[in-house]
Parts: structure tokens; C-alpha cells; sequence
């Protein structure tokens, strides 16, 4: 892509193989090409994924070297309420947008912005019983 002219590389993290999504940012930022990552169809804390890949890659010179993330899945999901109840920093400032930005703090660079935190829903679809 990059040979054929692409000047900017759209990254699905929580939604393609993350090791892949890796090695293309890798590729990119070798080449000094700027990515912007995609959060289509992702629960919250997959969000956080998203926004931990897009605030470390190579941004777009036109927004100041910003990471980019668009991010339209809380429109595809009906209980997006619900689902944010399960995401452990769901009160933390970095979660929802505001004027259309997410405000990434210290804590969510510390840690990760939750994604290695439990998630209690899921640690209890998994119990032994």
C-alpha cells in the first residue's frame, strides 16, 4: 500500500488480529506514515484497545501529531448503557469523549486504560461451578 502512494493507514485494533495491527503500525511508522485507528462494533473496554494503539503511533502532522480514533459502536449497540457498567474505570475521565476527544490522563497511561483489569462480568461466564 504504502508503494502504491497511501499517505495514512487505518488500524482495527480491537477488531483485527492485534499482533497484525502491530506489525502494520510498525511498517508504517518505518516509513513515516501516519495511522488512525477504528473502533467499529467494539464493547467499551475494547475501546481502550483502540485508544492505546492510537495514542502511540505516528499521528497526522495536521492535527499536531494527535492520535486519531474513530470510534461509532455505542450507535450499534442497544444496551450500551449496560455494557458500560462492565468497564472497570467506567467513571474515569478517558472513557467517554468530550467535544469529540478523548482526554487521555497519567491513569490511563499507567494502566492501560483498564484493559488489564478484570472484568467481573466475564470472570463469571468462565467460573467453574
Amino acid at each position: 500500500m504504502i508503494a502504491t502512494g497511501y499517505r495514512g493507514i487505518a488500524l482495527k485494533p480491537s477488531s483485527a488480529t492485534l499482533s497484525m495491527t502491530l506489525k502494520i503500525a510498525q511498517l508504517a511508522n518505518r516509513n513515516n506514515i501516519p495511522c488512525y485507528c477504528l473502533n467499529r462494533v467494539g464493547i467499551p473496554i475494547l475501546a481502550e484497545w483502540d485508544k492505546n494503539v492510537a495514542a502511540r503511533v505516528k499521528g497526522f502532522e495536521e492535527l499536531k501529531g494527535a492520535g486519531l480514533l474513530g470510534n461509532d459502536s455505542i450507535q450499534y449497540f442497544k444496551y450500551w448503557q449496560q455494557l458500560l457498567e462492565d468497564h472497570p474505570d467506567r467513571n474515569a475521565s478517558w472513557v467517554g469523549a468530550k467535544n469529540g476527544c478523548y482526554e487521555l490522563n497519567r491513569k490511563f497511561y499507567a494502566n492501560g486504560g483498564g484493559i488489564f483489569s478484570k472484568i467481573h462480568r466475564f470472570e463469571q461466564m468462565f467460573e467453574r461451578k
